[in-house]
C-alpha cells in the first residue's frame, strides 16, 4: 500500500502542507498531527498542495474538515491549491466541495488570505505577521 507523505512549512500565520500518495483511514494520522503542529506554531490559515495525492477517502477528508474548523477557531481558513478535477470531484461525491477554499498556487491563496484579513482601524498598526 502506497504511503502518505506530508511536508509541512510555515510563513507567519499561513501553514503550507504538501501532499503526496494516498490519503486514506490507515495513514490519515500523519496529516492530523502535521496540521496541528502548524497550528500550535502560531499558523491560522492551512494552504494544502493536494496535487500529488492519488486517492482520498472519506477518513481522510473527515481530517481536512476538522484542519478548517480548527484554522477558523483561530481566525483563518483552509486552501486547497492545485486541485485537480479528480480531487474536486470527490470532494463532490462526498457533497463537501463547498466547505472549503480553492487556489491555483500558494501565491494566489496567500494573496486572497491578504485580501480576507480584517483592515485595521485609521492610524493602528498593521497585525503582525510574526
Amino acid at each position: 500500500m502506497p504511503d502518505l507523505f506530508v511536508e509541512t512549512r510555515r510563513e507567519g500565520d499561513v501553514g503550507f502542507l504538501l501532499l503526496a500518495g494516498e490519503a486514506r483511514l490507515e495513514l490519515c494520522e500523519s496529516l492530523r498531527t502535521r496540521a496541528r503542529e502548524l497550528l500550535a506554531a502560531g499558523a491560522s490559515h492551512l494552504v494544502v498542495d493536494v496535487d500529488g495525492l492519488t486517492f482520498v477517502d472519506s477518513a481522510s477528508m473527515g481530517v481536512m474538515l476538522e484542519m478548517r474548523r480548527r484554522a477558523a477557531e483561530k481566525g483563518g481558513n483552509l486552501t486547497f491549491v492545485r486541485s485537480t478535477e479528480r480531487f474536486r470531484r470527490r470532494l463532490d461525491d462526498m457533497g463537501l466541495r463547498a466547505q472549503f477554499a480553492y487556489a491555483s498556487s500558494d501565491a494566489d491563496a496567500v494573496a486572497a488570505i491578504g485580501r480576507a484579513r480584517p483592515t485595521p482601524p485609521s492610524g493602528a498598526p498593521p497585525p503582525s505577521r510574526a
